[in-house]
């Protein structure tokens, strides 16, 4: 009983590693995540605003296995942010700055650990979209909605919790200058986010 005990674990315990695999081919993930914003007027870098809240992405990826367990993933995707950091209005500076939106292009850097776990950097490039609104000196609010074009870095990692579908962690952190309805100022904002996701391999 004992052996045929070993001989069934053993088998359970092959057939699990051959289920999962390293990381390669197509995948689509959706995400929940934290956004937080911080915005300074390039006016007044010390005054600074902020605000967070919770968004959610949709992601397409493409694994492609490179050497020594280290892969490369292109892909692309889109975020629905939905900060809004408002300032106290004043004669100059940036009073509220939207972060709607943003569509990026990217590359996990990843690092299969073992078949169940790979670790990995992000590096990218986003279209932002946003909506700042500022007061002039007679306090007469002027509005620029546009996209803004950042770089995007950050650090991931993800588990597999069956042959098809990955828990994903992932954190983010860009910086842009948004521009206002004044050529001489810009709104200076950091925007973080710090998400959880599930992705489908196929």
């Amino acid at each position: 009983m004992k052996k045929l005990l070993v001989i069934v674990t053993s088998l359970l315990a092959l057939t699990a590693s051959q289920a999962l695999a390293k990381t390669e081919g197509s995948s689509v993930g959706l995400s929940v995540f934290k956004a937080e914003q911080t915005t300074r007027s390039s006016l007044n870098v010390t005054n600074s605003f902020k605000d967070n809240n919770i968004g959610f992405g949709l992601n397409y990826k493409y694994a492609i296995p490179v050497a020594y367990d280290f892969y490369v993933a292109p892909g692309v995707s889109y975020d629905r942010i939905g900060t809004k950091a408002h300032n106290t209005v004043t004669t100059t500076g940036s009073d509220r700055v939207d972060v709607n939106n943003r569509y990026s292009v990217r590359a996990d850097v990843g690092y299969d650990v073992n078949d169940t776990l790979a670790v990995y950097g992000v590096i990218g490039y986003s279209a932002l979209g946003a909506e700042v609104s500022n007061y002039n000196a007679s306090l007469t609010e002027k509005n620029n909605t546009h996209r803004n074009f950042a770089a995007l870095y950050g650090l991931g990692a993800k588990t597999a919790i069956s042959k098809d579908f990955d828990l994903t962690f992932e954190l983010t952190t860009q910086r842009a200058n948004l521009q206002t309805a004044s050529s001489a100022e810009k709104s200076k904002t950091q925007l973080n986010t710090y998400g959880v996701g599930l992705a489908y391999n196929f």
